[in-house]
Order: structure tokens, then C-alpha cells, then sequence
């Protein structure tokens, strides 16, 4: 297996959404309470959310390809907000390519894009339901701090 890890700016972010889809689907799945609305949501209305952050801010895309198959296996967003934030945004290698490094891949490229920019103050989200990826990112330096609870409408 050959990979190669292809950095694009806002104009890859189309790139993503077939992977994006996958995300939101395991998510689903794994969601003990909201894959109705996990289910429910499109990489339309993401991509807005996306854009609005590289409008006011600074988003770098990081997509696997692998180069055999020439198909795109994982990516990562992360942004910079205008507070100088910085924010693992998404994240996701396809279940076929996972446990060979490359989210760690993905992890350091994103780690190291946000020190070239000097950001220091960095989060991730992690869906209720997805801790198992805890340990994942605790490799990383990122441990839990809050709890963040959320209405079922």
C-alpha cells in the first residue's frame, strides 16, 4: 500500500464529503441518543459551517490517498479561529485502512500545521458515544476536561 497524505486549502474541502458521510454514519451508529439527528444532518450544511470559519479564520484539509487504488481513505479539518484558537474540526479513516498509522499521520500533519502558526490553545470534540477514541488522542497530549450536555429535541 502506497500512501500519500495531499494538504488542499477551502477549494479540497469538496473532497471530503464522500469521507464526511462515512464519519456521520458511524456516528450514527455508535450515537446512544441522537442518531436520528446525527443521521439527519448533510455535508451541505457543514460546509457552510466550514467556510464560515475559513472566512474568519484558517482551515487546512489533509486528505489520505491512496495512491493504488488512486481513492481518497481519511482526512482531517482543522481551523484557527479568529481568537487564535485552534480546533481538530473532523477527522476519519475508513474502516478498511484503520490501525495502520495513518490517523497518527493525520494527527501529526494537523499538529504540526497549527505550529507553524503558533497556536498553542487546541481542542477536539468527541462525540458521546465514540470514547474509545479518547486514547487515540490522548497520544497527542488531548485529555478530557468538560462534559458539554445537550437537549434532545
Amino acid at each position: 500500500m502506497k500512501i500519500s497524505l495531499i494538504q488542499k486549502d477551502l477549494e479540497g474541502l469538496e473532497l471530503v464529503e464522500p469521507l464526511w458521510y462515512c464519519l456521520r454514519d458511524h456516528h450514527t451508529r455508535i450515537s446512544p441518543t441522537f442518531s436520528e439527528s446525527i443521521a439527519n444532518n448533510n455535508f451541505q450544511r457543514r460546509s457552510k459551517q466550514i467556510k464560515e470559519k475559513a472566512r474568519t479564520g484558517n482551515i487546512n484539509i489533509c486528505l489520505v490517498l491512496d495512491e493504488e487504488t488512486e481513492d481518497y481513505v481519511g482526512y482531517c479539518i482543522s481551523s484557527i479561529n479568529e481568537s487564535l484558537e485552534g480546533e481538530i474540526d473532523s477527522i476519519y479513516i475508513i474502516d478498511a485502512y484503520r490501525k495502520q498509522g495513518l490517523g497518527s499521520l493525520l494527527m501529526k500533519n494537523a499538529l504540526e500545521w497549527f505550529q507553524s502558526h503558533n497556536i498553542e490553545d487546541i481542542s477536539i470534540s468527541v462525540m458521546y458515544g465514540n470514547e474509545s477514541a479518547f486514547l487515540f488522542y490522548e497520544k497527542y497530549g488531548f485529555y478530557l476536561r468538560t462534559y458539554n450536555l445537550k437537549n434532545k429535541k
